[in-house]
């Protein structure tokens, strides 16, 4: 049910909500889809969280936590994972598999890292589903401000 909540159009407020609850569930599976939740977060609520589930008990959990992190603070990772990305088929279940990686990039403070996603939504992210357009447009507002410095 939580993949499914990604998958739909909620905003930040709700899907943090809904992440916080099922963080705290007994059942590793759900605590591995919350966090995949918490990427449509706002960017402090995001990074917080991550950084807060790397340590969790839950190896499977930390080990998913640390993977989104490193998408945000590892530079030379973000790329490869960008550029693996941007070489993939552009299927609608392949652009919705690289939904969570997009959005854990989304998060990043690295202009080059935040432009590259940007360009890559601008030019190679093509579907006429109507969910993931919207995806692509929530992800293309994240970037805006990496946009909006180079018209500077």
């Amino acid at each position: 049910a939580l993949e499914v909540i990604f998958a739909y159009p909620y905003r930040a407020k709700n899907t943090e909500k809904i992440a916080n609850e099922y963080l705290a569930n007994g059942h590793p599976t759900v605590r591995r889809a919350a966090c995949v939740l918490l990427l449509k977060g706002s960017k402090t609520y995001v990074a917080k969280k991550l950084r807060e589930i790397v340590y969790h008990p839950d190896h499977n959990l930390g080990r998913l936590a640390l993977y989104f992190l490193r998408l945000l603070q590892d530079k030379m990772f973000a790329k490869q994972e960008l550029k693996r990305i941007s070489h993939s088929h552009c299927t609608d279940l392949s652009l919705q598999r690289h939904l969570p990686t997009l959005y854990a990039i989304a998060v990043t403070e690295d202009k080059e890292i935040a432009e590259e996603a940007y360009n890559y939504l601008q030019k190679k992210y093509r579907t006429k589903s109507v969910k993931l357009k919207w995806h692509r447009n929530m992800l293309l507002e994240t970037f805006n401000w990496c946009k909006d410095n180079n018209a500077n």
